[in-house]
This record gives C-alpha cells, sequence and structure tokens, in this order.
C-alpha cells in the first residue's frame, strides 16, 4: 500500500524467526494472505505514488479460528523465502526508559501512543546479533526471512508452521501462528523476546509448552 504522505512509496515486510527447538522459518510454514494491494485493476486504472485516488486493496478476510492446531491449511500457498539484502534487517532497536524500541504510525511516521511495553534492558535483543548465528547472512540451518510471493503488495499475512512434538509423543503437533503487518518497528514482549516490524503484530504460539524464541518481522518502509 501507498503511504499517505508528501512522498508516498510502497513498504515491504518479512518475517525471520528462530525457536529453542530447532524450528526455523522457511519455504515449509504456510502463508496467507489478508490484504494485497494496490491490486492490478486499480494500477491498470492509474494508481501510483502520484496518483492515489484510483487505489484499491483487495481484502480477503481472516479465516475464523485459523491459529488452531486443527485448523486446515492445506488450501494456503508456501511461505516464499527472501535473502537478507532482499528483506532488510530493519531499525535496530534501542533500549530507554524501560522500553525497547519504539512503534511508529505509518500515517504521520510519528512514534504512536503507546509506543512500547516495559520490559527488562537484557530483553531487549538486537536480531542482527541473535539471529541467523550473528552473521547476518541466514544460511545453512539458520531461518529465512518469508513472506507473501509478492513482498510489496502482500500487506498483511498469516502465517502457519506444524511440526511434531518430541517432547510429548511422536503424534502429537505444535503450532506456531503469526499474523504480520508490512510497517515497520521494533518491540518486545514479557516471556517472549520479539524484535518487529510491524505496529499490528499478533503472534500467537499455540503449543502445549512455552518456547523461547526470537523473532523478527523486517519491514522496509511504511504503508497507509
Amino acid at each position: 500500500e501507498y503511504t499517505s504522505t508528501n512522498s508516498p512509496q510502497l513498504g515491504d515486510g518479512a518475517l525471520l524467526a528462530e525457536f529453542s527447538d530447532g524450528t526455523t522459518t522457511t519455504s515449509a510454514w504456510k502463508s496467507y494472505v489478508v490484504t494485497f494491494g494496490p491490486t492490478d485493476a486499480s494500477i491498470s486504472s492509474g494508481c501510483s505514488a502520484s496518483n492515489l485516488s484510483p487505489c484499491a486493496i483487495q481484502d480477503n478476510g481472516v479465516p475464523s479460528n485459523w491459529y488452531a492446531t486443527d485448523f486446515d491449511d492445506s488450501s494456503w500457498a508456501s511461505a516464499t523465502e527472501y535473502t537478507a539484502s532482499q528483506a532488510g534487517w530493519g531499525r535496530r532497536p534501542s533500549y530507554s526508559n524501560g522500553m525497547c524500541g519504539t512503534i511508529t504510525s505509518p500515517i504521520t511516521k510519528q512514534t504512536a501512543s503507546p509506543s512500547s511495553i516495559a520490559t527488562s534492558q537484557d530483553a531487549c535483543l538486537d536480531p542482527r546479533s541473535v539471529l541467523c548465528g550473528g552473521d547476518e547472512t541466514c544460511s545453512g540451518t539458520d531461518g529465512r526471512f518469508i513472506w507473501g510471493a509478492d513482498m510489496d503488495r502482500d500487506n498483511k499475512m498469516l502465517f502457519r508452521f506444524t511440526s511434531s512434538d518430541s517432547s510429548d509423543s511422536a503424534s502429537s503437533t505444535s503450532s506456531a501462528s503469526s499474523v504480520a503487518d508490512d510497517t515497520s518497528v521494533s518491540t518486545s514482549t514479557a516471556g517472549l523476546s520479539t524484535s518487529s516490524a510491524s505496529n499490528s503484530s499478533t503472534l500467537c504460539f499455540c503449543k502445549s509448552y512455552l518456547l523461547s524464541a526470537v523473532l523478527l518481522l523486517a519491514g522496509i518502509g511504511y504503508h497507509a
């Protein structure tokens, strides 16, 4: 989507996650596009950075109980992998006054209110240092940046991944779910260290036990 600013631009986004049980984001994750735009039809009608009035967004809605472990995601597409250079790492988080990073309004680009949540300084992690072995290359067994097939126009995404839970039985499963938007911010949450590039990111980890994890939603630019 284009921003409603003096210099409209398309934003992009990506999700990068590495879990303590060895699960990482790859193209094995399932993805669903909630909102897409500008649409091809609106571009044909003249939608551009200098002409926003014809621009339109396709809203596919959010499936009910999409985060449930027994949800049928067989119709969802495989996530698309992107390199670190394609996705970008976003802004480094900074710790100040008990907060890790700030949320910036995608419309005004001003600090939102509330702009963060209280956390300890040791929980304010720089994803470049703790993900992908700390070398920023994301190769080998490292996690991969994932998003939809169109990094620029897939705006709000749902991601799912289900794997065997070896801590219980071979037949049990665990599911990691994420809803992500393609705007830029860094933050941290209690019990789950998170560096995110979404100002409306909601993370739901539907597991029978708590995973310690570090996540990154990397976004370049802003969107309306």
